[in-house]
């Protein structure tokens, strides 16, 4: 098999764009627009389709964390395209180190680089991976030179008692000329001097002072609400009080007296500092009260994998998902959250049900070993790191060029080998823990707050949450903890490392339990999962109310094409438009579908029609810009625990790498629609050994896509286990697609 980049017509490009705080301020800015333009001419030409634009406003290339760098990334790691486009190197990265960094972990994907300014660079081509770092040499010399000079300019500057940066702090407007001081700005001066007055009076914190400026209805210089870290930022400006201040990397702060004139006194300046002061040390009997989160640094979205926010609110406590706060828009969970007695009372659950082994404290003890066991142990990780740079070196030197997935099998061997083993500080604290710790859930109900979440950080390093339907899905104990996990029968390990919590008797509003299925299921895409859809509405009803959702979603009145696509043992959604004036409802198979011309239909229904990407851009090409595609699908990687994988964990291997994870689906959308609406839906079902079997003997998609070999043990497997209870869970969706 051809293992080398794809760089073919066809093959799908994610765009990333980017310009700098400088870059904006001059008159040769690189333009965005003009980079996206080129890009999309670039990708045109060689007949790739664009599956995602990314675009860092205001980044530096020297960081390498930026946030739309790492949403486009985010998408080349979930497998979800084949090229990365940039408009030239010096846009992706201005650091030999990171621009290495990014272009390995490309390779390691097989997803091909291409460059408007390069159109010959070819990174798949070992013959150029040198030209590939003199390029980044230059790029890295030349910010160094650029550094150097600037920093020498900025102090001096700043000695001068001049203000650096090209756009003024807010109260100011820059004068015209670089050679003066800025001036007051009489709209936005009272606005500073209310923020300080305040502060001073020692009865508002940032926060209050932020939610009392948006109540009066002012506004930042941007058009946005004021923020808690906006207004803290100002309190700690020396700029408001005649002074401008420079600091180097590394050293301290150095401060001048400024040009400019001053809108708050000195004497308020103090007090303001004072306040600071003192809310800095005073103890936590006198501050607020204070709660702990048991999953604070813990919790993380199980779709895009961020650390989930612990924060307080009038109405509660929540753990929020902050990617939008963050600069990402790449999770369908942004801005949503889930209340925190929730989560942790499924924590407290999960607690009461791990019964660890009475020998469990002799399998510590035999873990940490005496110091003999200490020396074989950094020996045994000397040898991990070693096999792993001479695995490096083999691919920098061309050695697995024609078989990549060699090179990836013995990547991940190490990789697990290095979980395995602990660390020094790992096998410390469980010797600690081993001498006080008998019986855990004893110990968890006697502890307070704050020792139980010091408790859940000794054993876990990640617990995943789907945050819309407010549920733990899986955890992530640290490596030491891992062999004692796997002992622990109310877990299922589904992944190296990642445990599935098996809740037998802990059921959740959000999951619906349907009956249990003990005869034949009908022939349906969605075997071997479940055979009948159950957001099809069964009772007797006109119009489906999702499909009703998706006009309003349209919202044009007048002549509208709605379209639902129809499989064998497909149940159609009922449609009824005697309130929708001018909307026509037709049903068609799937190929009548791609069959009709270009941008004419208006709403599309469907369900479970998606087996690759290349399908969602086929449905999106049919809907007219404006228009709303209105979809149930099932996404196989996203139930790890469904009793298909316990009885043939091949399968699972095969949706992992070859089906769309819902991260990925999203930012498919996202490249063609500006509005986009997911619910996830999770199911509980019961299925009887013999119905298991039978669907496996029928063969249905995901099975037939593993080797036949795999078939006769999970077949014999499936008698082995214990009840077949397993979650599914259905994407619902409305996509708007963008009016170009």
């Amino acid at each position: 098999m051809d293992k080398k980049i794809k760089n073919a017509p066809g093959s799908r490009a994610v765009l990333y764009a980017r310009v700098s705080t400088e870059e904006q301020a001059g008159k040769d800015h690189f333009s965005i627009e003009a980079q996206l333009h080129e890009m999309r001419d670039y990708a045109s030409e060689k007949g790739w389709s664009i599956v995602g634009e990314f675009v860092d406003e205001g980044e530096s290339g020297t960081k390498r964390d930026r946030p739309q760098l790492n949403a486009a990334l985010s998408v080349t790691q979930k497998k979800g395209c084949d090229i990365f486009l940039a408009h030239e190197l010096s846009r992706l990265s201005r650091s030999v180190y990171h621009t290495l960094d990014i272009f390995d972990k490309l390779g390691q994907l097989q997803v091909g680089f291409a460059s408007v300014k390069d159109p010959e660079f070819d990174f798949s081509d070992p013959s150029k991976r040198f030209f590939l770092t003199i390029m980044a040499a230059i790029n890295e010399y030349y910010i160094h030179l650029l550094r150097q000079h600037t920093s020498k300019s900025k102090r001096e500057r700043s000695r001068q008692g001049l203000y650096n940066a090209s756009i003024a702090p807010p109260g100011y407007a820059l004068s015209g000329d670089a050679k003066k001081p800025a001036v007051i700005n009489e709209e936005e001066a009272p606005i500073i001097r209310l923020v300080f007055e305040s502060y001073a009076s020692g009865r508002y914190s940032d926060q209050d002072i932020a939610d009392m400026l948006n109540q009066k209805g002012y506004h930042t210089r941007a058009g946005r609400r004021f923020t808690k870290d906006g207004i803290s930022e100002i309190l700690t400006s020396v700029y408001y009080v005649g002074k401008v201040s420079y600091t180097q990397a590394g050293n301290a702060r150095e401060i001048y007296d400024g040009q400019h004139q001053a809108i708050i006194s000195e004497d308020l300046w103090e007090k303001c500092q004072d306040v600071r002061s003192s809310r800095r040390h005073l103890s936590r009997a006198v501050q607020k009260k204070y709660r702990n989160y048991l999953l604070s640094t813990l919790a993380v979205c199980d779709v895009c994998g961020r650390t989930l926010r612990a924060q307080g609110a009038a109405a509660g406590s929540y753990y929020r998902e902050m990617s939008y706060e963050r600069g990402y828009i790449d999770c369908p969970h942004q801005k949503t959250g889930v209340r925190a007695e929730l989560l942790e009372q499924q924590v407290h659950e999960l607690i009461k049900y791990i019964q660890l082994p009475e020998d469990w404290i002799k399998e510590v003890a035999d873990q940490a070993g005496d110091e003999n066991e200490m020396i074989n142990l950094r020996r045994q990780r000397d040898r991990i790191e070693a096999e792993r740079r001479r695995l490096q070196q083999m691919r920098i030197e061309g050695d697995f060029d024609d078989n990549m997935d060699v090179y990836q099998e013995e990547l991940d061997r190490i990789r697990r080998e290095s979980l395995v083993l602990p660390t020094n500080d790992q096998i410390e604290s469980l010797k600690v823990t081993a001498k006080t710790i008998g019986d855990l859930y004893q110990i968890w109900e006697s502890a307070d707050s704050g020792d139980q979440r010091d408790l859940l950080r000794l054993m876990l390093r990640e617990v995943r949450v789907d945050v819309p339907n407010g549920r733990i899905t899986s955890i992530a104990p640290l490596a030491v903890f891992v062999p004692i996990f796997r002992k622990l029968p109310m877990l299922f390990e589904y992944d190296f490392g990642y445990f599935l919590p098996l809740w037998n008797e802990v059921t959740f509003p959000s999951v619906e339990q349907l009956p249990v299925v003990d005869e034949r299921l009908a022939d349906s895409p969605t075997l071997p999962f479940f055979d009948i859809n159950p957001l099809v509405p069964q009772t007797e009803i006109r119009n489906t109310p999702a499909i009703a959702e998706a006009l309003k979603f349209f919202g044009k009145k007048g002549n509208t094409k709605v379209v639902q696509i129809i499989q064998d043992y497909t149940t159609a959604f009922p449609m009824d438009f005697r309130k929708w004036h001018g909307a026509h409802g037709y049903t068609m198979t799937l190929d009548e579908f791609l069959a009709q011309p270009e941008a004419s239909v208006d709403v599309a229904i469907s369900q479970f029609i998606l087996r690759e990407s290349e399908m969602l851009d086929a449905i999106l090409s049919k809907i007219t810009p404006g228009g709303v595609w209105y979809f149930n699908e099932v996404l196989p990687v996203d139930f790890p625990g469904h009793w298909l994988y316990h009885a043939m964990p091949a399968a699972w291997a095969w949706v992992k790498k070859n089906t769309l994870s819902l991260h990925t689906f999203y930012n498919h959308l996202q490249a063609e629609c500006n509005e986009i609406k997911i619910k996830r839906h999770v199911y509980s079902q019961s299925i009887s050994h013999e119905t298991a079997v039978d669907v496996l003997r029928r063969n249905p998609r995901v099975v037939q896509s593993v080797s036949e070999e795999a078939l006769a043990p999970a077949i014999a497997r499936v008698s082995e286990l214990g009840p077949l209870t397993s979650e599914f869970k259905i994407i619902e969706g409305w996509a708007k697609k963008k009016q170009r």
